[in-house]
């Protein structure tokens, strides 16, 4: 049997997303200099767009989930699909991007069938039987190098921030597997209703103003002071990966290369630093307004105001004001 490696797209309007390109360059790559069969998956309403901008690599298949209206889907309908793939294909190697819906079908399909997962890695490289993995650690300060056994089958979340552009040019013609996309017959997660949230538990990418936490808060600022400033803001809490790591907020509040990319007026950075794996989803942001002790933290000079003190100090005063302001008011 064909060793393969797949490669798992996110699809969007124009065919497949900006980081989807660069992860499928990256696993035509890996394809030219192991050998393996190069296959992708992705799944949305129209497969004519998908399929032209996946025309250029050097593709076998597209397996093809068709999503027949842009109704709501439970997660476990691309996972299924997916899982179907797998049992037909029994990849060596699925590469995936290292957003919150990749990370689902990553850990996923990873616990279904035994495989091993590495997180958010950055660069990969073959050596006699091995696979060698360079993956983020630490919010980007450093990097670790893990070695598995090709005998091994692999899936990996990629940071598609750091690939280089993939180098195309003649378009190729790969054939296509359609799949109808269905929702789950017996789903884990199931839908039973709406119920309008409070503004401090919107999506972070639905918020216009976000209290974002990092490595240099904890949960006592966390649960009193930043919760209270995103209530009185009508905002939401988000963060950094570290954050994360400690437990100050749950995964789906990440910011950054391995999480969300966000939009929104305002973003409050209290206690982060400013790593570039954070940065890169606040591009969009109008606002940032920096609170940090230390004055030369990368996040001060992207701020458009920066504020120099321990957010322990400034978040208690910053409320009284925004307090003061509103019984003025009224």
């Amino acid at each position: 049997m064909t060793d393969n490696i797949l490669a798992v797209l996110e699809s969007d309007t124009n065919g497949i997303s900006k980081e989807s390109r660069l992860l499928l360059g990256e696993a035509d790559r890996l394809s030219k200099i192991s050998g393996y069969q190069l296959n992708a998956l992705a799944y949305g309403e129209n497969r004519d767009t998908v399929k032209t901008s996946v025309d250029f690599f050097n593709l076998d298949t597209l397996y093809f989930g068709l999503k027949e209206s842009s109704e709501y889907i439970e997660q476990d309908a691309p996972l299924d699909f997916l899982s179907k793939v797998h049992r037909e294909l029994q990849p060596k190697l699925t590469i995936l991007p290292s957003s919150i819906a990749s990370h689902y079908l990553a850990t996923n399909i990873a616990v279904r069938f035994g495989y091993r997962f590495i997180s958010n890695c950055v660069d990969f490289d073959f050596d006699d039987n091995y696979l060698n993995v360079r993956r983020s650690i630490f919010q980007g300060v450093a990097h670790s190098i893990v070695s598995i056994p090709l005998s091994e089958q692999i899936v990996v979340t990629t940071d598609c921030t750091v690939l280089n552009e993939p180098d195309v040019s003649d378009i190729k013609n790969c054939s296509v597997k359609l799949f109808k996309l269905e929702r789950s017959t017996n789903p884990k997660i199931r839908t039973v209703g709406f119920t309008r949230p409070k503004s401090v538990e919107l999506n972070v990418e639905e918020s216009d103003v976000i209290i974002g936490v990092g490595g240099g808060a904890n949960l006592q600022l966390v649960e009193n002071d930043m919760r209270k400033l995103a209530l009185a803001l009508k905002g939401c809490i988000g963060g950094t990966r570290v954050a994360v790591d400690l437990g100050l907020i749950p995964f789906e509040r990440q910011i950054g290369s391995s999480g969300h990319n966000v939009s929104s007026n305002c973003y409050f950075a209290c206690g982060i630093s400013g790593a570039l794996h954070h940065t890169s989803g606040l591009r969009e942001v109008d606002n940032i307004i920096a609170i940090n002790s230390d004055e030369n933290a990368p996040i001060m000079r992207i701020a458009k105001l920066a504020i120099v003190g321990r957010c322990e100090d400034i978040l208690p005063e910053l409320l009284d004001l925004i307090s003061h302001d509103v019984s003025e008011k009224t």
